[in-house]
């Protein structure tokens, strides 16, 4: 993650875009994490768009972010429960456009019913300036990186990130990218 995160913030790598449709492109990604929803005794709901759904992105960034939300998802959540894996398409609000796209933008939510994050934590743990890692469930340990390179990945596409959490209920973590 600290290699990734230095190599792409100091603009070492040039970001190819590609035509991507999330509708492959994300249950891929998801059927990749099976083995270990097994092993951690959870179940994963998808509810994907129905047709196709093509952004301009680039792909290996993409794919690290949602495979980290993803990842994230299962170290944090309890056994016997659900992680759900959503995409939808939504209008662009004002607040919310970047200039990018066609009005519209595809929304991917990965959800958890885990141990949530503390009210007094959340505002650490998207900030650059502030470290913040916990442990998981099964006591996993993380580098704290993980959502920042997720953050900055999403909006080296013309995204954005963000969360919602509650201690001891679950975190929802969302992010957007502009449709072409």
């Amino acid at each position: 993650d600290l290699f990734d995160y230095t190599r792409y913030d100091r603009n070492k790598v040039k970001i190819k875009k590609e035509i991507l449709d999330l509708n492959l492109f994300v249950p891929q990604l998801v059927d990749e994490f099976y083995p270990s929803f097994m092993d951690h005794q959870l179940e994963c709901r998808t509810d994907f768009y129905e047709g196709a759904l093509n952004i301009e992105g680039n792909g290996e960034l993409l794919a690290r972010a949602i495979s980290n939300l993803i990842s994230n998802a299962i170290k944090f959540s309890h056994k016997d429960t659900v992680v759900m894996v959503h995409v939808k398409v939504q209008d662009i609000t004002n607040e919310n456009a970047t200039g990018e796209g066609n009005g519209k933008e595809v929304l991917v939510t990965v959800s958890d019913k885990g141990c949530g994050i503390k009210k007094e934590d959340q505002g650490k743990l998207l900030n650059e300036a502030t470290h913040f890692t916990t442990f998981g469930t099964n006591s996993e340990e993380g580098s704290g990186l993980g959502l920042l390179l997720c953050k900055d990945f999403v909006s080296k596409n013309h995204g954005r990130l963000w969360f919602t959490s509650e201690e001891g209920v679950g975190s929802n973590f969302n992010f957007t990218i502009p449709i072409k």
